[in-house]
């Protein structure tokens, strides 16, 4: 098995829609030197996780 890493720095804006694109994907994904607040971090993830169960479930997205 080959394990990529893959790193990319990116704004909270960005990161949302990486969050997005990736969370289908067997991926780790760290937040770092965000400058928002904690709430929106956890808003971004919620919203990547929700993004995951609808593709694992089929939905359109």
């Amino acid at each position: 098995m080959k394990i990529t890493k893959t790193e990319y720095e990116l704004s909270p804006e960005e990161s949302a829609v990486m969050l997005c694109e990736l969370a289908h994907e067997n991926v780790t994904i760290n937040i770092q030197k965000v400058s928002a607040s904690d709430k929106t971090v956890n808003d971004l993830l919620q919203q990547a996780e929700l993004y995951r169960m609808q593709k694992r479930w089929g939905g359109n997205v």
